[in-house]
């Protein structure tokens, strides 16, 4: 615009609007690199909430379905050799077995603890502090106790647990040791 202007001799007005036009649209262009930059962590840090939510969600869905499965089996928790099939039916859905934030290409990203595999649930003391599924790093019917859990947490400094009497919570690394496994 700002060239037909010019060579127009005279007869086009608006100079000043065409230099405005190109001063908006290089300041537009100078900024735009500068607010995906700022936004990017914004959004990243709202997709891993999003993950680490979704995550408590199967953890508390795995923990309902082991107690309607303790329900249907004399108050008995599932066998460690075979937990997630023995579940399957009472979730609904494998997805609940995936987290989020897990390696692709595995069917389960929960581990079961295995110190509970077939327990009489009135037998359990502190059920509120006793692990019953944790994060790991993938595989179907896996089982095992502390040394099975995740190395390095999915989730910001911390790991996804579900406790014997239904509550999930995501636990700092400090708190690992604290954790109850054995009845």
């Amino acid at each position: 615009a700002l060239v037909r202007i010019n060579r127009s001799g005279g007869a086009q007005k608006g100079h000043g609007l065409a230099v405005a036009g190109i001063a908006v649209s290089a300041a537009f262009l100078l900024f735009l690199p500068v607010m995906a930059g700022l936004l990017l962590p914004a959004l990243a840090k709202a997709k891993s909430k999003a993950q680490s939510i979704t995550c408590m969600n199967n953890l508390k869905q795995l923990a309902l379905g082991a107690m309607m499965y303790s329900g249907d089996h004399n108050d008995r928790l599932p066998s460690a050799d075979n937990w997630c099939d023995a579940l399957l039916t009472y979730t609904g859905s494998e997805a609940v077995f995936r987290c989020a934030s897990g390696a692709p290409g595995h069917r389960c990203h929960y581990g079961y603890n295995a110190r509970l595999s077939g327990a009489e649930l009135p037998s359990v003391k502190d059920p509120d502090k006793m692990v019953l599924f944790f994060e790991v790093d993938g595989g179907w019917n896996v089982s095992g106790g502390p040394e099975s859990m995740l190395a390095r947490p999915r989730h910001v400094r911390v790991r996804g647990i579900a406790f014997l009497d239904g509550h999930c919570e995501l636990v700092q690394e400090s708190r690992i040791g604290q954790l109850q496994w054995g009845p």
